[in-house]
């Protein structure tokens, strides 16, 4: 969550689980709470993340832009340079 900041995002890390129904469902009911709250939330699963982490970056910093968040954003040194 990203309220410390003045932006109201939520990340998830969506694993194996999320196949269990009762599991299933309380996500569900998470991002239907945050969608009525006015949140922004992303989910990425494992592969996204460690397939492509910069892109994972990249899209949170999207949604913080977005929101009005102007804090300095550091790229790993494995990222390409971006703005």
């Amino acid at each position: 969550m990203y309220d410390d900041v003045g932006v109201p995002l939520t990340v998830r890390l969506d694993g194996r689980t999320h196949l269990l129904d009762d599991v299933a469902f309380r996500d569900r009911r998470r991002d239907n709470a945050a969608e009525l709250a006015g949140r922004s939330r992303l989910t990425f699963g494992w592969v996204d993340l460690s397939t492509d982490p910069c892109g994972g970056a990249l899209e949170v910093l999207t949604v913080l832009r977005r929101h009005g968040w102007s804090g300095e954003f550091v790229w790993c040194e494995r990222c390409p340079t971006r703005s």
